[in-house]
């Protein structure tokens, strides 16, 4: 079964970048993927397009493009204002489910979108997901995820008010995750990290992605954290994400 995963939360702590290095990861692991662009920028996936596409400096709205990794294909830019201009009342939270219909999305394994903090996009994106993933720096305050979870909350309200009105095109079991990132084992405190995984459990994933340079540097390349230096902590902690999420995830098939 397809699994859509949104992430989701502020900028600048990772969210773009775990977008498109898990994509990698699991296509890599022989998973079928498509990584999406729902932010407003519309640039988190140009690292994984065709030099050929990139040079032409037109990247289409809603167009299934391949990558240059095996496995993954990008929607890269998606104008929701002309994705729900023609829906009414809760019919504008379907237009990424039916966007994705369009593409056959159920021919993958996973979808993987990145989501935009507010606005009818993320309202769509919300009600299309069965599973969240929520990047948090290492550092960040125990005040500041009350928050995340109260928006979460009232997706899970919006998707129950939307279940009623069409059921059959609502996903299945909700899976919400916080993934650690901007991790440093030589300064992080162990038991500031003991405090958010006690406080909420199993929904804190395992894999912690580190600080690392080749992030950075990557991006000021275009490439993706694989492409750029493969061998890197960095890489490596994704893949090791990808492996976690199947496991957690694929169980239930």
């Amino acid at each position: 079964m397809t699994k859509v995963i949104s992430v989701m939360g502020k900028d600048g702590v990772g969210k773009s970048t775990t977008t498109i290095n898990l994509g990698v990861a699991f296509g890599r692991k022989g998973k079928k993927v498509i990584v999406v662009d729902a932010s407003p920028l519309g640039d988190t996936a140009t690292c994984l397009l065709p030099l050929s596409i990139k040079l032409e400096g037109k990247i289409k709205d809603m167009v299934l493009y391949e990558s240059t990794e095996q496995n993954v294909k990008i929607i890269d830019s998606i104008d929701f204002e002309r994705l729900i201009r023609p829906f009414d009342s809760l019919d504008l939270y379907f237009g990424l489910i039916g966007l994705l219909e369009y593409f056959n999305f159920e021919n993958y394994d996973y979808i993987i979108i990145d989501t935009p903090s507010e606005g009818y996009a993320k309202s769509s994106v919300f009600l299309a997901a069965d599973t969240l993933i929520v990047p948090v720096e290492s550092s960040s305050s125990l005040r500041t995820l009350p928050g995340v979870f109260s928006k979460i909350e009232k997706r899970k309200n919006v998707k129950e008010d939307a279940g009623t009105y069409h059921m059959k095109r609502i996903g299945g079991v909700d899976n919400t995750f916080i993934l650690l990132t901007s991790f440093d084992s030589t300064t992080q405190t162990g038991k500031h990290i003991q405090k958010i995984t006690d406080r909420y459990g199993k929904t804190v994933l395992d894999t912690k992605i580190p600080i690392d340079t080749s992030f950075k540097e990557s991006a000021t390349f275009d490439e993706t954290i694989f492409s750029y230096n493969p061998n890197c902590k960095g890489a490596e902690a994704y893949m090791a994400l990808a492996e976690e999420l199947i496991s957690k995830l694929e169980i239930e098939n």
